[in-house]
């Protein structure tokens, strides 16, 4: 329940925005990137940029072999540019790619060719990527305290580093790991601090995506400490309004959101909430928002939604499960309604 159930799966989507880039492109975004990194002179400054983003556009859209090619080709090239950045930058990029694939040699050999290079790498954001890279690795190899260790190198150089959408981009990154990792040893104190520093950041840099995303980890943040801590209903309180407030969010900037159905993802949260928490008081709205997730999951056709005939609108629901999967990078809806023995929705 709450926000995912596995919060580290959740780390893979947040990876996307780093580029920036979108988890699912549709074709025609596709083709403009490429349109775009065609246009620009081969081994310039700025194609070295739009490579990160391209690659992993179509990393994410299961074009892998042509990412890695392109991402190849590239660091070939930026290993003989003056400016080191880019050949770090797009090291990092390799190195995380290939350990999502298991190619986990591989991935430290373009770590390392990252690393090599920060000595002579003057610009900040970058110095500041490279350790994210490394923690971001080091958290997916249990190694928590060294991932830390990391991720505080990589906020030291992101704040001396000019406050970029990119730049921006990567300290909430760093400020998630964090959080992650505090939320996995279940300390709350530290969790709620990152996740904080996560909201404020999302609020200042102005996305509504990221924004959105910060009210959703807060939301479950508070949620989960509200199950250790049942009688501060305080925080039940604050996992409520943060979840409203990430409904609210996309209600008003629908248009310019990364994945159509985050209005779904958030009812999901608000109907396990109302469901789990409120009891009977909870009841009619924890019915709306599951009702409305699904409305969604029928009108963007992303779901397999079967409902029995024998099901009637005046059956009272005895209980509502309601889970986020996220598989391939892609988020997909669980939801489960079940009246005694009738379960009337299941997923593909």
């Amino acid at each position: 329940m709450g926000y995912v159930q596995n919060l580290w799966l959740s780390i893979l989507l947040f990876f996307l925005f780093l580029c920036p880039c979108f988890a699912v492109l549709a074709q025609e975004q596709l083709q403009e990137l490429r349109k775009s990194y065609y246009s620009l002179p081969l081994g310039s400054k700025e194609r070295f940029v739009l490579t990160g983003k391209y690659a992993q556009a179509l990393y994410f859209n299961n074009e892998k072999a042509l990412a890695g090619q392109l991402l190849h080709d590239n660091i070939q090239l930026a290993r003989n540019y003056p400016d080191k950045q880019y050949y770090a930058y797009l090291n990092c990029i390799a190195a995380m790619n290939s350990f999502n694939d298991h190619a986990f040699e591989k991935s430290r050999f373009y770590l390392e060719h990252a690393k090599s290079v920060l000595p002579i790498v003057n610009e900040n954001g970058t110095k500041g990527y490279v350790h994210y890279c490394d923690g971001w690795i080091m958290t997916r190899q249990n190694k928590e305290d060294e991932a830390v260790a990391q991720f505080h190198k990589a906020i030291s150089y992101l704040e001396k580093a000019p406050q970029t959408e990119a730049n921006i981009a990567r300290k909430l990154a760093v400020y998630k790991e964090l959080t992650a990792i505090y939320a996995n040893q279940r300390n709350y104190a530290f969790q709620e601090k990152y996740t904080s520093l996560l909201l404020e950041t999302a609020k200042a840099g102005g996305n509504v995506n990221s924004l959105f995303d910060a009210y959703m980890q807060a939301g479950y943040l508070f949620e989960e400490e509200y199950r250790l801590n049942r009688g501060n209903f305080d925080l039940l309180r604050k996992a409520e309004q943060h979840y409203l407030d990430a409904y609210s969010l996309v209600n008003k900037n629908d248009k310019h959101l990364i994945n159509p159905t985050d209005l779904a993802y958030v009812s999901v949260n608000l109907a396990n909430l109302y469901h789990e928490f409120y009891l009977d008081s909870g009841a009619k709205k924890a019915i709306a928002y599951a009702k409305q997730a699904l409305d969604i999951a029928a009108e963007t056709g992303q779901y397999a939604i079967t409902v029995p005939p024998m099901v009637s609108s005046r059956m009272k629901l005895s209980k509502l499960v309601a889970v986020m999967k996220v598989r391939n990078t892609c988020k997909k809806l669980w939801i489960t309604l079940i009246e005694s023995h009738i379960t009337i929705i299941r997923w593909d």
